[in-house]
């Protein structure tokens, strides 16, 4: 099985990477094929197995949006590529909902994973609108699973 990991970055010495390299020890013992593709990359503060394909594309723009879109392109660029069984998105931010959606004619399953509570990191104006909520459900729907 091919499995694909999305995430900001996989450098940090947090929760997520070590959950991340614990999991991708034992996916990798079980006989999965693993990629991960991240924004942005440096040495890892946890081991990650050596059969990984780390995936960082080059940062061409200090604009966000124009990163965003960079990325956008090189993950379809992956995903025609590799055509993966399972896709898994481990980031807690905003985008992070929309890219089951962009990628909606993929048969590959999407399974979004949470790591901090929804909306971390936001003002609490927004995490409390409803009309912000009803976003992010609408959004998550396109998810086939949700870790937590």
């Amino acid at each position: 099985m091919k499995v694909l990991f999305i995430s900001n970055a996989i450098h940090g010495s947090g929760g997520l990477e070590k959950v991340l390299a614990f999991r991708c020890h034992q996916m990798i013992a079980a006989g999965y094929e693993l990629d991960i593709v991240c924004l942005e990359q440096a040495d890892c503060f946890f081991e990650f197995p050596r059969a990984i394909n780390i995936f960082s594309p080059q940062k061409h723009s200090n604009n966000p949006f124009l990163r965003g879109l960079y990325f956008k392109q090189c993950l379809k660029q992956l995903l025609q590529r590799k055509q993966y069984d399972l896709v898994s998105v481990c980031d807690d931010g905003i985008k992070a909902l929309f890219w089951p959606f962009m990628f909606k004619k993929s048969n590959t399953h999407w399974s979004y994973e949470r790591h901090a509570e929804r909306g971390f990191g936001l003002p609490n104006v927004l995490k409390q609108s409803k009309w912000f909520v009803s976003i992010q459900n609408h959004f998550l729907s396109y998810y086939h699973s949700m870790i937590c």
